[in-house]
């Protein structure tokens, strides 16, 4: 993540006044919990198109790529994530954890696409 990027997302820290910032990316997933005893987190008796998802509705996932936080909250709370906190919408194709080796691949395919580079790991 590029310098700027911090910066800007430090300025929104303090701008709106939030306590802590988590970076996120948007889902296009239709998610279901517990294979044993399926749940599901969207009517799937009237599953929308995902164009047709209203933005208050929308889902997001952690991206991990950073979390920003005042000391003195972390402190009370323990938590990273604390008082009052908001999101910070990163690209898609800085989303992606690697913790597999299909994982491994999508990110070696976006960097070959990025840096047009033949093999990332050689």
């Amino acid at each position: 993540m590029q310098a700027i990027a911090l910066i800007l997302q430090f300025v929104i820290l303090r701008g709106k006044k939030f306590d802590s910032l988590v970076s996120v990316a948007n889902s296009h997933r239709f998610v279901w919990k517990n294979f044993l005893n399926p749940n599901a987190d969207y009517d799937f008796l009237n599953r929308p198109r995902r164009q047709d998802i209203p933005e208050t509705e929308r889902t997001f996932i952690e991206t991990g790529s950073f979390y920003l936080f005042k000391r003195a909250k972390f402190l009370t709370s323990g938590n990273r994530i604390c008082g009052r906190y908001g999101l910070y919408l990163t690209p898609e194709n800085e989303a992606t954890d690697i913790d597999s080796f299909v994982d491994f691949s999508i990110c070696e395919s976006l960097l070959i696409r990025k840096n047009n580079r033949e093999n990332f790991a050689a």
